[in-house]
């Protein structure tokens, strides 16, 4: 009866003049975009109000970098070098912003940094959502068909939403199908579409997935080309061809940000790529299929806390699927989408030959995390459910939809099942499991901690079992909803198998997804309101009344101590949490406030400075033995980093954020406060006195052959008084004193004291500078670092200072010599040397100069031009 009462009424609707129109209006792309826009509005509704999202990468990544970025267009400032962290670094270059992207630029200078951040994210989904369903309509897909397309493919990417880089690659795929399609019936616009909007995607995108993209859609082209075989060898390869010439436009558009990128990519530890990662998707991620909350992950701590990598696609979208791939057969192009997801799903796999395979190819040892291949399948999976759409309504499989029916739904009911059971034996047998655990855990583990108080580890335990209760908890909003679409699609499938009206289920088959993606995803991720986000912590206050200097986070959040210390028996409310990494100031939040700090999070962060870092307890290292992850006790790892004084000195790290305490006499706490009541976590400020200034002049130079591993081991015993130095120089290459002020000089008389004037200087880079030096290394420069410095203008990438002395020193600039900078004394280039093994120092004649250190894109460029010219000449 219920049936009959839903179906009249919608028999009623569709029939009526309004729904006749909306359909029609739905069939145009101003009405696909409005009506796709709609489901993806309602699930992100609490971002366009008062929430951003809470997540690692989002709040120690994105939301920081961005905040840099905006606030450096705000002031009129470049965004091309960070100074505020790992003493300076061009965070531009890591391919994990977009800084360059016409879209980025544009909105974030009409939006505040949320407003911007979850708007972009709205139109790339949007854009990618519309892309899906125009493929689908020129394959002869039907509109309705077409519609959940684009809605399957979108929410099968609601994990990743947060992700700004990511999103900004969910429209690659279909844009590049569909371009390529277009140019393969004879639209040669669509190459030029295809190419603009590609390389505008290679601006803001993550690498990862961009280069998956491409290799997807390029191995595509030649199904294309074979499938159309029959059309004659002239056009068997124009699919292939076309593909080339769109992948060319974008990629010289993506080339200004893979330019400096790669210049990046040579001084950071991936600079050989990476080791290929065996982890993907198990066979078990299957239960996600219809439950995105189980995660079995590598751990217990990730399989409870959080969804993992997505494999939920809505229940009713997962049948079609299964449809569509059930009845490919006769039809080449669902065939071939089956294929394609099937390899998709194959690289993505745990220990995949086809990942392995890729990896190992030139050029793409980076493809590292074989998981992010769903992002391919999604496509292939939404473009299936289209297609299954049209062939669930056409009537003519009805054995085979009962049959599928049949089994889709005794599967789902085990699955339940179990999620039900799990839920009952949490209750009954919750506090003996609670207490097994806590003594396997005693007689097993504890001899191989850190020795922390027992009770510190039996409430961890507790906390994680209460969260796996959540899990299986049927009440729980999360698994409420997921249980109940489930039951309704399966219902609506069976009620449509036995009616003869079949009609009037394709509004609510469409009704039903939508809401089953809106209602589940609305849940899926942590939001924290925006209020709570760039109110200062109590240790910000303090510092900005302190004199400047770089801070230093003390193993922040990375330590035994800090996941038991707290006895959280409930999930830590996103606030709480965000307010302990505030209040320490952990990687990368600095830059809301405006503090700066050697502490760092981008894998593309220099070798020579992760090292460093690494030493100090810094929380994200990629180079070096980290004290973080050391198998030391806390009091320990406080004495070591009070041993190495010397090289926070060197560093300039003048203030200690820390939970833990540290000697008073070597590092004076100048500041303490209580955070979070009534846990009472004490927060203090300890400062070093000795810490180097930005600029100075060395007292001392010794110098060395260049050598990465070397100068790491010669900074260590660098002493903690005084500013002696040591900088690296090659075989011949010798920084050489000049007493001259005369900016003036000829280019020959230039070339005799090592500097050129700033109007003649050549194409050219320091390396090739460098050889105008003739002298062998020597082994000590005479200074006595007395004389006067100024600093006229200190902007991200200008420096200009003034200085004067009597005789000639060695000015020292404590940011990371990487490629980009260069120096000029009165207008004179100058080479630039490496200090103490990352920062830069130059030589200033006795006397007052105006001193000048630059960074362009344009030196960057030359950099760039340089290694491919070593590249070429060894391999010639």
């Amino acid at each position: 009866m219920l049936y009959l009462a839903i179906a009249q009424k919608t028999r009623n609707i569709i029939e009526s003049p309004f729904f006749q129109k909306m359909e029609g209006f739905l069939g145009t792309p101003l009405g696909a975009v409005f009506f796709l826009s709609l489901p993806i509005f309602f699930a992100l509704s609490p971002l366009f109000w008062n929430s951003i999202f809470f997540h690692e990468d989002t709040f120690f990544h994105g939301y920081p970098a961005f905040s840099f970025f905006q606030k450096s267009i705000e002031v009129g400032d470049s965004f091309l070098w960070n100074p505020n962290n790992f003493s300076g670094f061009p965070s531009f270059s890591s391919m994990a912003f977009g800084f360059f992207s016409p879209l980025n630029q544009l909105i974030f200078r009409l939006f505040s940094l949320f407003d911007a951040y979850i708007l972009i994210i709205f139109i790339n989904f949007i854009f990618s959502a519309y892309l899906t369903a125009y493929f689908l309509r020129l394959h002869g897909v039907g509109v309705w068909g077409a519609y959940i397309g684009g809605l399957v493919y979108v929410f099968s990417q609601w994990r990743i939403i947060n992700d700004h880089s990511i999103v900004a690659v969910v429209p690659l795929v279909p844009l590049l199908f569909v371009a390529l399609w277009k140019a393969y019936s004879g639209s040669w616009r669509w190459l030029f579409f295809g190419g603009l909007g590609g390389g505008a995607i290679l601006l803001a995108g993550h690498y990862h997935y961009v280069i998956e993209g491409f290799i997807a859609v390029g191995i595509s082209s030649f199904w294309i080309a074979w499938a159309h075989r029959d059309f004659g060898w002239r056009k068997i390869f124009y699919p292939v061809k076309c593909f080339c010439v769109i992948s060319i436009l974008a990629f010289l558009i993506g080339s200004i940000i893979f330019i400096p990128a790669y210049v990046s990519l040579e001084s950071s530890a991936r600079s050989g790529g990476t080791s290929f990662s065996s982890g993907g998707i198990m066979p078990m991620d299957a239960i996600q299929l219809l439950s995105p909350y189980i995660e079995f992950g590598s751990s217990f701590g990730r399989f409870l806390p959080g969804p993992g990598e997505q494999k939920y696609i809505g229940v009713l979208p997962l049948f079609l699927v299964i449809i569509g791939f059930s009845l490919r057969k006769g039809t080449r192009f669902v065939r071939f989408f089956s294929y394609f997801l099937l390899g998709s799903l194959g690289a993505a796999m745990a220990y995949s030959p086809i990942a392995a395979f890729l990896h190992f190819l030139p050029g793409l040892s980076f493809l590292n995390y074989n998981q992010r291949w769903m992002f391919v399948a999604y496509f292939g999976a939404a473009v299936i459910a289209g297609f299954g759409f049209d062939r669930f309504f056409s009537g003519e499989f009805a054995g085979r939809i009962r049959r599928t029916w049949r089994i889709f739904f005794l599967s789902g009911l085990f699955v339940w099942g179990g999620i039900f059971l799990g839920w009952v034996a949490s209750f009954v047998f919750g506090k003996r499991l609670l207490a097994f655990g806590i003594r396997y855990f005693d007689i097993h583990y504890y001899r191989t901690s850190l020795f922390f108080p027992l009770e510190h580890y039996h409430q961890y335990i507790e906390r994680i079992f209460n969260l796996g209760r959540q899990v299986f908890d049927i009440l729980n909003p999360k698994v409420f909803f997921v249980f109940s679409f489930f039951l309704i699609s399966m219902w609506i499938v069976r009620v449509f198998i036995r009616s003869s009206d079949r009609e009037v289920f394709k509004p609510l088959f469409v009704v039903i997804i939508a809401a089953n993606f809106i209602f589940v995803f609305f849940f899926f991720h942590v939001y924290l309101p925006r209020s709570e986000f760039f109110l200062p912590s109590k240790t910000v206050e303090f510092l900005r009344t302190r004199e400047n200097g770089r801070i230093l986070p003390f193993l922040p959040g990375q330590s035994e101590f800090f996941r038991l210390s707290t006895p959280y028996r409930k999930p830590v409310p996103p606030e709480l949490s965000y307010a302990f990494g505030k209040e320490l100031l952990q990687a990368n939040t600095n830059l809301y406030f405006g503090v700066s700090s050697i502490d760092y999070f981008d894998q593309l962060m220099s070798r020579r400075m992760s090292r460093i870092i690494a030493a100090l307890g810094a929380s994200h290292p990629t180079v070096g033995t980290s004290l973080t992850s050391e198998d030391k006790r806390l009091e320990e790892k406080v004495k070591i980093l009070s041993t190495r004084k010397n090289l926070l000195n060197f560093s300039g790290t003048r203030y200690i954020i820390s939970a833990y305490p540290f000697d008073n006499m070597k590092f004076p706490k100048i500041f303490e406060t209580v955070i979070l009541p009534p846990y009472n976590i004490p927060i203090a400020i300890y400062e070093n006195k000795e810490a180097r200034p930005r600029f100075y002049f060395a007292d001392s130079v010794e110098t060395i052959h260049e050598n990465e591993e070397a100068a790491f081991e010669k900074l260590k015993t660098i002493p903690e008084e005084g500013l002696s130095i040591f900088i690296e120089c090659s075989s011949g290459e010798i920084p050489k004193f000049v007493s001259s002020t005369n900016s003036r000089a000829t280019p020959v008389e230039s070339q005799v004291i090592g500097f050129q004037p700033k109007s003649q200087i050549p194409n050219k880079s320091k390396i090739i500078n460098s050889k105008l030096q003739i002298n062998p290394c020597p082994d000590k420069l005479i200074v006595d670092g007395k004389g006067e410095i100024e600093v006229k203008t200190k902007k991200n990438t200008l420096s200009i200072l003034k200085t004067s002395s009597e005789t000639p020193q060695f000015l020292v600039f404590s940011e990371n010599n990487l490629p980009g900078w260069k120096a000029y004394v009165d207008g004179v280039e100058t080479p630039i040397y490496t200090v103490g093994s990352v920062y830069m120092g130059i030589i200033v004649p006795e006397g007052e100069h105006e001193i000048e250190f630059e960074f362009t894109y344009k030196t960057i460029v030359e950099e760039f031009g340089n290694m491919m010219k070593k590249k070429v000449g060894f391999l010639f």
